[in-house]
């Protein structure tokens, strides 16, 4: 049995060759898994993308002991690791802040269930690669590459979520009901606001125009009076033939009155 085991890991290590492109970096994500081929082969391409470290457990059958292998990104090999150091978390150099445990309860020792040291530890049930993909994407948020390059290793059929969304707008496809909130414009906010605030404003602003109707009706009363003189309006009137002969008469009188010495005077 040891010897299977043995060249079980043989066909791990020829897995993960080549896969530590962050080796020598401080890995914060630990992922304990199964020593199954197909997982084993997924966390290899999880580790292509992000920094993580991995630990494969192997329970054995019957009274086996628990075998555990840490991958060593130095010497890229599997390196036997002691279950009382997984538990107190001096197997790791930095301590990891999440843990992926793989593995339903027939799969995953309890002595591996719940670490301490972990601040997060995401259970995954399941040994299916989409199932292990999709809980892993909710804290590493792989991008658009990344989920092609793994359906492409593990033939996984990619179905956008947000695809109706993008397609027809945040209220559907037309013709269906939109139940969900519906988002305010900021400027159709002001815009209302400032509709609300229009009856006080139109008041104010009609108390202006006439105050300014006022003051420019007194203005022009006032400069009407002022340029009104009363020659510019005699002058304008036709002359009488009383007011011809008056004048005359005065420039007669004016002569005469010319003429005379004083002592005549």
């Amino acid at each position: 049995m040891k010897k299977m085991h043995t060249l079980f890991l043989a066909l791990l290590l020829i897995a993960g060759l080549g896969s530590t492109a962050h080796a020598g970096r401080n890995d914060r994500t630990l992922i304990v898994m199964p020593v199954r081929y197909t997982v084993v082969q997924f966390a290899f391409d999880v580790a292509r993308m992000r920094p993580v470290q991995l630990l494969a457990y192997d329970r054995g059958t019957g009274d086996e002991p628990l075998l555990l292998h840490v991958w060593d990104t130095a010497t890229k090999n599997w390196a036997p690791a002691d279950i009382t150091a997984y538990q107190n978390g001096s197997l790791f150099a930095s301590t990891p802040k999440r843990v992926f445990l793989v593995g339903g309860e027939a799969d995953l020792p309890a002595d591996l269930a719940a670490p301490g040291w972990a601040k997060d530890v995401s259970p995954i049930p399941s040994l299916k690669v989409l199932d292990m993909a999709n809980t892993m994407n909710k804290d590493m948020k792989f991008s658009r590459r990344e989920w092609k390059k793994l359906a492409g290793r593990h033939n996984l059929d990619l179905v956008e979520e947000n695809y109706e969304e993008r397609r027809y707008g945040r209220y559907g496809k037309p013709g269906t009901k939109y139940e969900g909130p519906r988002p305010v414009n900021p400027l159709v906010a002001r815009l209302r606001s400032l509709k609300k605030d229009k009856p006080a404003m139109e008041d104010a602003g009609e108390d202006a125009v006439e105050d300014a109707v006022e003051d420019a009706v007194e203005v022009e009363t006032v400069e009407e009076d002022a340029e009104a003189p009363a020659e510019e309006a005699t002058e304008a009137l036709p002359a009488s033939e009383g007011d011809a002969d008056a004048a005359a008469t005065a420039e007669a009188t004016a002569a005469i009155e010319e003429a005379m010495s004083p002592d005549d005077k």
